[in-house]
Parts: C-alpha cells; structure tokens; sequence
C-alpha cells in the first residue's frame, strides 16, 4: 500500500480519470480490470500508446502482448488525524517483446 505522498487526489465526476489538486488527470480508469491505470505507456522501441485503447479496444498492434500488472492498492484522502478516507487500485502497464 502506497501513501509516501499525502497528497489529496480526487475522481473526476465522470469516474474516467484520477485527478491532482489542479483537476490534471493523472490516471485512466480502465473498465475491464477495474482500476486507474497511466495515461500513456512506452512499449519496446519508443512507441507510445494508449493503454485504455489497447486494454478495453483490443488495438494491439506493434505485436507486443500488452496487460495491466503490478496492481496496488492506493490512498487519495486523508481525514484531519492522517487516516485514509479513499482508496482506490492503480496498475501499470507491462509487455512481452515479441522478439
């Protein structure tokens, strides 16, 4: 469980992106594995992608097996006393060289 920074992030009203304190999305919530997952990822080679495309819409391409890992449980708000009052699950984005 990561709370190193207690900064308090919200959801936007929408539930499609984790926000910081300015309301810059940070995150993507990806519907097929539940959880807020990068707004971008860079796979072998420099290719940027967008995970929620290649996760929810199937647009592999570049022949890489692409899949959500290293799923963690995470705080976004603190009460006055320092006790989680949100928490949500975050992944990243991991891939197999097809070479």
């Amino acid at each position: 469980m990561s709370n190193q920074k207690r900064e308090t992030l919200t959801i936007s009203p929408d539930g499609r992106f984790l926000l910081d304190a300015s309301g810059k999305p940070l995150r993507q919530f990806v519907e097929r594995v539940r959880s807020f997952g990068p707004m971008t990822a860079t796979i072998g080679g420099g290719v940027e992608i967008d995970p929620v495309a290649v996760l929810e819409k199937g647009q592999f391409g570049q022949g890489f097996n692409i899949h959500p890992c290293n799923f963690r449980k995470e705080c976004i708000g603190w009460d006055a006393n320092g006790n989680c009052t949100q928490w949500i699950t975050t992944h990243d984005i991991c891939y197999d060289d097809p070479e």
